[in-house]
């Protein structure tokens, strides 16, 4: 059985179901590369309280959400790059929830987000990855993103990480997805195990609407 999936703007309403992702995902992905009593302690009401959604303006980062029957089961947030010239978008977060890893869930957001960047203007992109994210870094290259030889540390949501940028040139508007498409989405589970890691690594200032996967 499958179930359509769409990519659309994450709501109000769905920040607790954004939360619930974004937290299974660390828990998961960031094992051994992030102290486990961290990863442990994290709650998704509490994450929750951070977001806010609905931004507009390529000055506010924005965030779409994959969906189906089931629920939401992904989201990406780009916005404006906080340390690049103007011209430079950032993918903030890419997050899939566990039990829909190696469904090509994180292929098409991170599509989606790629057209939301050139829709916004935007002719390049960078992210940060966490340093040891090697699953992470692997989904990226394979989408086009390098890393630029930049590498430092950042706290995190109070985690302290060492963190290395990855840059891409994007694709002009013809080439890139409609924001809007319906796609045929996977079957419910999967029978290979799921990566490490499916996003980049640290969340957006607490007052957005995202992290950095």
């Amino acid at each position: 059985m499958t179930n359509a999936l769409t990519v659309r703007n994450a709501s109000a309403t769905d920040a607790a179901a954004v939360a619930a992702v974004h937290v299974a995902a660390w828990q998961i992905a960031y094992r051994g590369l992030v102290p486990d009593g961290y990863l442990d302690a994290m709650r998704p009401e509490e994450r929750a309280a951070r977001y806010t959604f609905g931004s507009t303006g390529a000055s506010l980062p924005q965030t779409m959400a994959a969906v189906d029957d089931r629920g939401l089961r992904g989201f990406a947030t780009v916005g404006r790059a906080r340390d690049e010239a103007d011209g430079v978008g950032e993918l903030l977060a890419l997050y899939v929830e566990p039990r829909s890893w190696r469904m090509g869930i994180g292929r098409l957001l991170i599509r989606h987000a790629h057209a939301r960047l050139r829709a916004l203007g935007f002719e390049e992109a960078v992210l940060w990855l966490l340093v040891g994210n090697e699953p992470a870094a692997r989904f990226y290259e394979a989408e086009g993103w390098q890393p630029d030889g930049t590498r430092r540390q950042e706290e995190i949501w109070g985690v302290n990480v060492d963190v290395i940028r990855y840059r891409r040139v994007l694709a002009r508007p013809m080439d890139a997805p409609a924001i809007d498409d319906v796609v045929t989405a996977w079957p419910r589970s999967s029978s290979r195990a799921p990566p490490r890691a499916t996003s980049s690594t640290s969340p957006a200032p607490a007052a957005d609407s995202g992290v950095r996967v």
